[in-house]
């Protein structure tokens, strides 16, 4: 990588940033980490997952966090973060609980892809889940402690409800789809992730659907689902969401 076309001033850097003109380009966040910068560089990194638009302050160096400080390289972006910044891989297999941890303090975005979870995570900031977006895990604990945003498609991929914490005042409402529940589905039962969805989330809300469900909930799981606020009365409620049973 070579500096022939470094701006020579800060205020030339900082025209060329605004129209467009980055004056490096690498490939990769380790080619870009690689470098010899001067305060008010702008690096281009190509990378699909990591890269970016990176302007160096060698004042912030020691506020490295591999997401959206690389060594005093600085993210240029508005809004939430991304977890793939932080290196998350979403590939199902990857332990993905580092970039997680990274980006705790922040709202953050999960793109599509399955994001393994080994230890104990707290995302403090909002969390969008994109379609196709989930997060597995086995054994940890998974706190949610601000809003969660997703389409009605599972996020959840976990052996038992008790990985799924969630701050109520933020976040009252689930849906079974989010841990799995296929509605229209005669052979998906939907048992499992309406309970896990009720013993999680304070209000279970439905849609106008058919749920499959091949053996009947406890008689708390129903008091529970009665009071989920979907309707009024037990008869619009049913009206409304038919529970099949097997």
């Amino acid at each position: 990588l070579t500096y022939a076309d470094r701006a020579e001033s800060a205020a030339d850097r900082a025209e060329g940033y605004a129209n467009g003109v980055f004056n490096i380009k690498t490939n990769t966040i380790a080619e870009m980490e690689a470098l010899t910068p001067i305060n008010g560089d702008v690096c281009f990194v190509k990378d699909l997952d990591r890269g970016g638009i990176f302007i160096y302050d060698s004042t912030k160096v020691a506020e490295d966090n591999q997401g959206t400080n690389f060594n005093g390289w600085i993210r240029q972006y508005s809004g939430a973060v991304n977890v793939k910044w932080f290196g998350a891989k979403g590939d199902g297999v990857t332990d993905d609980t580092t970039a997680f941890t990274k980006a705790t303090n922040s709202s953050i975005v999960i793109p599509s892809g399955t994001y393994k979870i080994t230890t104990n995570v707290t995302l403090n900031g909002e969390v969008e889940f994109l379609l196709g977006g989930m997060l597995s895990t086995t054994s940890a604990i998974i706190t949610f402690n601000n809003k969660i945003k997703a389409p009605l498609n599972k996020i959840f991929n976990v052996s038992a409800y008790t990985s799924i914490v969630v701050a109520k005042t933020k976040q009252q409402i689930g849906y079974p789809e989010w841990f799995g529940a296929i509605p229209n589905n005669g052979s998906s039962n939907c048992t499992p992730a309406i309970n896990n969805c009720i013993k999680v989330f304070d209000v279970t809300e439905f849609q106008s659907n058919d749920y499959y469900c091949f053996f009947f909930f406890f008689f708390c799981f129903i008091f529970k689902i009665i009071q989920c606020n979907i309707s009024n009365t037990l008869i619009i409620f049913l009206y409304f969401i038919r529970i099949i049973y097997y």
